[in-house]
């Protein structure tokens, strides 16, 4: 059991590491980049009003 469990946690630890790694890089390009920014921003209220109306 000890060899599988320590396979399984090795494959579930890399797979979230790169998963966060993966997203972590998409939300920074979303907070460096104005555009995507203000696009993201626009659309995030846009849903709040529709939402709260």
């Amino acid at each position: 059991m000890g060899v599988h469990y320590g396979l399984l946690a090795y494959c579930v630890s890399y797979s979230v590491r790169q998963a966060y790694l993966d997203n972590t890089e998409a939300f920074t390009t979303l907070f460096e980049d104005e555009d995507k920014h203000r696009a993201m921003m626009e659309m995030i209220g846009k849903l709040l009003v529709e939402k709260f109306r």
